[in-house]
């Protein structure tokens, strides 16, 4: 019987539930990584049109915040616009309006997954 072999550890619980999502790259924000005008550059933000609507409301515009997401460098030269990318495990961070669409927020952690598709 190897049934055993089958079963796979739970998968870890938080407080906030956790969601995933994929869509098309239309603009990166960029920040300086010690502060000031001059240094090296981080990506703090991807904004992105999901492929699918949630189930809260649908959604014409979003943006995944990457600031706690330890990218590598083939996933920041690959995160351009027009890229399609895939987020496991984000936190939903606010639901909003903007003008003329609704902006939905979402932030990576450690436990994300991004995946350039």
């Amino acid at each position: 019987n190897n049934s055993a072999a089958l079963c796979f550890p739970p998968l870890p619980s938080t407080i906030v539930p956790l969601t995933s999502l994929q869509g098309e790259i239309v603009s990166i924000q960029y920040q300086n990584a010690f502060g000031g005008k001059k240094g090296s550059k981080i990506i703090h933000s991807i904004d992105f049109i999901p492929h699918y609507q949630t189930q809260l409301q649908p959604t014409k515009h979003a943006t995944l915040y990457v600031t706690y997401y330890p990218l590598t460098q083939s996933e920041s030269l690959g995160l351009v616009p027009g890229t399609i990318i895939r987020a496991v495990n984000v936190h939903l961070l606010s639901l909003g309006a903007g003008i003329d669409k609704i902006v939905t927020a979402y932030g990576a952690c450690l436990r994300s997954t991004i995946t350039i598709l």
